[in-house]
């Protein structure tokens, strides 16, 4: 089973997912995260889940591509837009 979900929380360690029915804690899954830097596949586990909210996943295992493509995406949304930019 597939869905559809944004993510509302980011990091290098895992993400908040914005769903209505999230998953039990401890479930394993596979996020697959379509940015401008690429597509960003990780193995994940669910640690905390709100209903009607969402789920905190942490990511557990994910090739070194997509691990690099990881750090670019939260660099770039971690940068402080400069002064010209804002």
């Amino acid at each position: 089973m597939s869905s559809v979900s944004r993510v509302q929380g980011l990091n290098a360690g895992g993400a908040f997912i914005a769903t209505l029915a999230p998953l039990k804690v401890g479930t394993s899954l596979k996020v697959l995260l379509s940015v401008h830097e690429g597509e960003i596949r990780a193995q994940a586990i669910v640690r905390d889940a709100i209903p009607g909210e969402g789920m905190g996943v942490e990511f557990v295992s994910m090739e070194n591509p997509d691990w690099q493509r990881l750090l670019q995406l939260v660099q770039r949304l971690t940068e402080k837009p400069s002064p010209t930019e804002a």
